[in-house]
């Protein structure tokens, strides 16, 4: 039996079980309430899939998908640097807002005043230390 191309680790793959529980639910009384559960969970799997370590097992799902990205179907070949490098600049900008939001909720950010017990830049800093730094999330 062939190995799979896209894996997921245990909590990646139950949090997509879980959404996909969501995304059929088909309560129409609750239609707002499971948007906002939907988003959530989406939030959750894309924090999940960022902060897949390289020491786990399985191969991480986004660098496969950013691979998978640089090929050029309809030419039949890798894309060139100046084409993929957009692409990969624009994924890091997501991978830098979806760890912003997944640190510092936007719900939460309000209350957030010079006598908070943290400071929201620390709470970011243990965030982006730790994931978004070369090197550092492999820990």
């Amino acid at each position: 039996m062939g190995e799979e191309s896209v894996q997921f680790t245990i909590k990646q793959r139950q949090c997509l079980v879980e959404l996909n529980a969501l995304l059929y639910e088909t309560n129409e009384m609750d239609e707002m309430n499971n948007d906002s559960k939907i988003e959530k969970k989406i939030l959750e799997l894309s924090i999940l899939l960022i902060q897949h370590s390289d020491y786990t097992k399985q191969r991480s799902s986004l660098i496969y998908f950013t691979g998978v990205l640089g090929y050029n179907i309809e030419w039949k070949q890798w894309r060139q640097p100046l084409e993929y490098t957009t692409i990969l600049a624009g994924i890091q900008f997501c991978i830098r807002v979806i760890m912003l939001e997944g640190s510092l909720p936007r719900i939460t950010r309000n209350g957030i005043d010079e006598t908070s017990p943290q400071n929201p830049v620390e709470l970011f800093r243990k965030v982006r230390d730790k994931w978004l730094i070369d090197g550092e999330g492999n820990i």
